[in-house]
């Protein structure tokens, strides 16, 4: 009998260093100056700084092996699409979950244009916002847009984005800056994870927050990291989270998920350490069950071993 509930990771997002506390949060009025009404060569993210937005002339990403076109890592049962890919106009690269449609096209190909924000509120180096784009077929989409700022400029970022179109249903994408260069000693990743649960049955959904951590050690030649995390009711966990380090891909196929007091079912998970330093990650974990059930965005930074626990 196939499993009537998918779980789904949805992003929320630490940086160390703020774990006690935080500022109010700022509502920024919609700006004017970040709408693009033709030839996009913008980022789908807001601009919440002096440099993000994808408003200035990309840097190479030197010594890392970007990805060529788009790359379909792995198609589930219901016709779901794990990809990654890289958009050399804005500098991003981008790990997403699609039914097929053609919203992540519109993303590599840098198509979408006439970015409007509806709302856009920053928290420290956090922000979330809500936008509208019109795609290439000249349909508007809306964008859910949840980020943190890597640099005090905002100039590099993780975020993830929820799209949907009237025509084209919904995609999931983690975008941010790629790496050039990697940490070179043991770290850890450390943030808060938003699950949402669905009942693939009866459409119903659930949504817990909790937390979850990622530890590597990139003095390996091939490192082989763990990753868990909970909230009241649900958790995860993979012990074999491989990083390869010439593309800064992330990649696991023993990742297991469920209820605390019930069976988890195994999942994949794909994604990329990101920042030109690695100060950050993002991803996604589908689970293995026929309904594409567990997704995962993990946005955050990461410290050396000897902080964390001065940090939390």
């Amino acid at each position: 009998m196939p499993n009537l509930f998918k779980y789904c990771l949805l992003s929320s997002f630490v940086a160390l260093a703020a774990c006690g506390g935080g500022e109010a949060p700022v509502t920024v009025d919609p700006d004017p100056s970040d709408e693009t009404p033709s030839g996009n060569n913008g980022s789908v993210i807001p601009s919440t700084g002096e440099g993000n937005g994808g408003n200035v002339t990309p840097p190479v990403s030197s010594g890392v092996a970007l990805p060529d076109g788009l790359q379909n890592l792995r198609t589930f049962a219901d016709g779901q699409q794990m990809v990654r890919f890289y958009n050399p106009q804005t500098d991003e690269i981008f790990v997403g979950l699609t039914g097929g449609n053609s919203l992540l096209s519109e993303l590599e190909n840098n198509t979408l244009t006439n970015f409007q924000n509806v709302s856009l509120s920053i928290e420290g180096d956090r922000f979330e916002a809500e936008r509208t784009a019109q795609t290439s077929t000249n349909e508007t989409i809306d964008l859910v847009i949840s980020g943190l700022n890597l640099t005090s400029g905002g100039d590099e970022y993780v975020a993830r984005v929820f799209m949907t179109s009237p025509s084209e249903g919904t995609a999931y994408v983690v975008a941010g800056a790629p790496v050039q260069q990697l940490p070179n000693a043991s770290a850890i990743y450390a943030g808060v994870a938003e699950i949402v649960v669905s009942n693939t049955a009866t459409g119903a959904q659930l949504r817990e927050v909790g937390n979850f951590d990622l530890s590597l050690d990139f003095s390996q030649s091939a490192p082989i990291g763990r990753i868990s995390g909970a909230t009241d009711g649900y958790i995860f966990v993979g012990a074999s989270v491989a990083l390869d380090k010439e593309t800064t891909a992330l990649s696991s196929s023993s990742v297991e998920i469920g209820p605390v007091m019930g069976a988890t079912q195994t999942a994949t998970l794909a994604g990329n350490i990101m920042g030109t330093t690695g100060s950050g990650v993002g991803g996604i974990i589908v689970s293995d069950d026929t309904g594409g059930g567990c997704l995962l965005s993990i946005l955050l930074r990461y410290a050396a071993i000897r902080r964390l626990t001065d940090s939390l």
